[in-house]
């Protein structure tokens, strides 16, 4: 399981994407299989097979089987009856909620769950960061939402979360800390559709604090920086922005749907002069104008 989790997290997703079938089958085995504390135990490496199945999904553009697989990461983990294990896989229901349109739903479930961990935050750093995450996830709904006081009114609180951390926390529950939340403020902007506020918010961001292996965070950023060049008219620099993701993580550029709707943007108001390179890039992540 763990290395399916660094598979996706490097943005791997085609290799990542031949080892899960047999990872589902086997969790789905033995949790019908096993009895007592080691089923809560398979039930547990269930909800996080779904879970990352249902972020890979995602990524390749197939969102009604995300939501799928998500569900089923939550009655797993429901199964279980542990309420971290829970809130962290209504986070990734949450997240596949977001893609497929369901934007009040993905707010609702997210702050939902966060509302469920709140008395235990102090059990282990992997509740805070989750509770830190379900909080980011329910402000970028907000933002698509386009209530931008509520989305930064919930980037604040949490603030709150990864100041009491203190540094970045990764797990198969979630990823949350203060590098995170510098990131995660950068997507709220580009969600608002603020260029000004994306890159002045950029500046604050140190992406290599991140553990090297988290790669899609990483790259993810780049875009939504490259966005925000893009809402200034600097086509210039979102390309060059977008090369780097590119060079970070192929993959993710590749298959990533705002990747490709920048692209396509591009494109549409394309100076070939300010932009070479360009249609090579499209070309590289199938993205024809």
């Amino acid at each position: 399981m763990y290395q399916a989790w660094k598979l996706r997290q490097g943005s791997h997703y085609i290799e990542l994407s031949k080892v899960l079938p047999q990872l589902l089958a086997d969790a789905q085995f033995t949790s019908h299989e096993l009895a007592g504390d080691q089923q809560a135990v398979a039930f547990g490496l269930l909800a996080h097979s779904y879970n990352t199945a249902s972020s890979v999904l995602r990524k390749l553009g197939d969102n009604g089987l995300a939501v799928i697989a998500a569900d089923r990461a939550v009655q797993a983990a429901r199964a279980v009856g542990e309420p971290l294990l829970v809130a962290a896989s209504a986070y990734r229901l949450s997240n596949v909620f977001l893609p497929a349109g369901r934007v009040v739903e993905a707010k609702e479930v997210a702050i939902s769950a966060a509302g469920g961990l709140e008395t235990g935050l102090d059990a282990s750093a992997a509740h805070l960061a989750t509770w830190g995450g379900l909080l980011l996830t329910a402000a970028i709904a907000a933002a698509r939402q386009g209530d931008s006081g509520e989305a930064w009114e919930l980037v604040g609180e949490a603030k709150a979360a990864a100041r009491r951390l203190g540094t970045d926390h990764a797990d198969l529950h979630t990823i949350f800390g203060p590098t995170s939340l510098a990131i995660q403020g950068v997507q709220v902007a580009a969600e608002l559709g603020d260029g000004r506020e994306v890159l002045r918010r950029s500046k604050r961001v140190e992406p290599t604090r991140l553990p090297s292996y988290l790669v899609e965070r990483r790259s993810h950023y780049l875009i939504d920086v490259a966005r925000g060049h893009a809402y200034r008219a600097d086509d210039r620099g979102a390309l060059a922005t977008l090369m780097e993701a590119e060079r970070l993580a192929p993959e993710e550029v590749r298959y990533n749907p705002i990747a490709s709707e920048l692209v396509m943007a591009l494109l549409r108001r394309e100076r070939r002069a300010a932009t070479p390179g360009l249609r090579d890039l499209s070309a590289r992540i199938g993205v024809v104008a």
